[in-house]
Parts: C-alpha cells; sequence; structure tokens
C-alpha cells in the first residue's frame, strides 16, 4: 500500500509497503517547461520474493516518466502484459539494476537521480514491477520544478503562475 506522508510545494514524500501491483502511481502529471528538473531519492527499496524463488532480476524494477497524454497507451500496454519499462513512449529514469551498494552494505539504503527535462509537457511519475510474484518496498522523496530566469527552482508547473493584473 502506499501513503502520502508528506506534500509541501512540489516535492512529496511517499511509503510503499509491500505492494505486489505492477504499476503504481508516485507522482500526478506536473507541467514541465525546458530545462525542468526531476529528482528522485529512494531510501530502502526491499524486493520480497516467494520462500525458494530463484533472485529477482533487478532490471524489472524502476521508474518511468510519462507524458499524462499517454495514459491510456500506459493501460493498454499493460493489459497486453507489456513490461513497461519495455515500452517506447516512457523515459526510464532508472532500475533496481542501477542501485550500487556500497562499502560493502548487503541492501542500497539509498539512491538519488536527477534528471533534466529536455521537451516540455505535462509528465506523471510511475513505478513499475515486471517481475511476476514479488512485492516491494520503499520510501520516496520526489522533487518535480521548473528553473526561474534567475537559475531558483520554481514549484508551479508550466501553467500555474499567475498572470500580472492589469488595472
Amino acid at each position: 500500500a502506499m501513503c502520502a506522508t508528506m506534500a509541501q510545494a512540489r516535492v512529496t514524500h511517499y511509503d510503499v509497503t509491500r505492494d505486489d501491483r505492477s504499476l503504481i502511481l508516485v507522482r500526478e502529471p506536473f507541467g514541465f517547461a525546458r530545462g525542468g528538473m526531476v529528482r528522485i531519492a529512494l531510501r530502502e527499496p526491499r524486493i520480497y520474493v516467494p520462500e525458494h524463488a530463484a533472485p529477482p532480476d533487478k532490471s524489472k524494477f524502476g521508474f518511468v516518466l510519462t507524458a499524462g497524454r499517454d495514459e491510456g497507451a500506459l493501460d493498454a500496454a499493460l493489459a497486453d502484459g507489456a513490461c513497461v519499462l519495455d515500452v517506447d513512449f516512457v523515459t526510464q529514469t532508472f532500475t533496481f539494476a542501477d542501485m550500487q551498494l556500497e562499502n560493502g552494505e548487503r541492501d542500497v539504503r539509498a539512491f538519488e537521480f536527477t534528471q533534466n527535462i529536455t521537451v516540455p509537457g505535462d509528465y506523471m511519475l510511475f513505478f513499475a514491477n515486471c517481475e511476476p510474484h514479488t512485492v516491494v518496498s520503499f520510501g520516496i522523496t520526489t522533487t518535480f520544478a521548473n528553473v526561474d530566469s534567475s537559475g531558483r527552482l520554481d514549484y508551479l508547473g508550466r501553467g500555474e503562475k499567475s498572470l500580472p493584473s492589469v488595472y
């Protein structure tokens, strides 16, 4: 199950606990301008497999960005049994296979990923689990932002800025 623990501006914190869904919506659509930024901070990612099962393929667990207009195509791909990480209309950010152990850790404790947006639009972030009979747990903090003309982060999506008043 996924539960929101805090949302402030366009920074959100969620905990996903022993969830077996193949697709989890992590972030609702956000309007990015060119140069916008996605930052993902993952905490304590875990994969649980049935007893005596082979180790999971960590490249089958990951995060994707997709345009809001592609939500129907995403549903159709899932209905056809496709792994969302493999469809051509999503942008894969990273998979659990990209996370490296540090200094003799047994499990990855944390992982951070940042991506700049080059094509403006409304994007959603999903977590995809393409390995049957597995469940996942992790904490996640996401930051979605545009960059204003002075280089500061602007947490308002494209189209959410207030227009100047005319008197």
